[in-house]
């Protein structure tokens, strides 16, 4: 009986470990979406590619986080910019959306 208690609490906490980890992922995913999103909405707002360049290389970030941000940028800015606020709000959605599932997926 206590062999049963302990195998049940063993698989209580791992499965809170497991629990805890999807969850950092998650957050950790959702900064990538909030990200993405404001480099789409620069983009589809007008804000050229340098003022994003300069913006980013004023901040505190480590070396690993530039380089994301800067691939992030050039995708943004290697897609269409519409004129439409309709249009321009489908491609924000769509870019932060694939930015969070491909975060998602490459933490899986």
């Amino acid at each position: 009986m206590k062999m049963i208690a302990l195998i049940g609490s063993c698989l209580l906490l791992s499965s809170s470990y497991v629990s805890a980890n999807e969850n950092k992922k998650q957050s950790f995913c959702r900064g990538i979406y909030d990200y993405a999103e404001m480099v789409m909405t620069n983009r589809q707002d007008g804000v050229s590619i340098k003022v994003m360049f300069d913006s980013l290389e004023k901040t505190r970030t480590n070396e690993s986080q530039k380089k994301l941000s800067k691939k992030y940028i050039l995708d943004a800015y290697e897609r269409p910019k519409y004129s439409t606020k309709e249009k321009q709000r489908e491609e924000i959605n769509e870019f932060s959306k694939d930015k969070f599932i491909s975060c998602i997926n490459n933490l899986s």
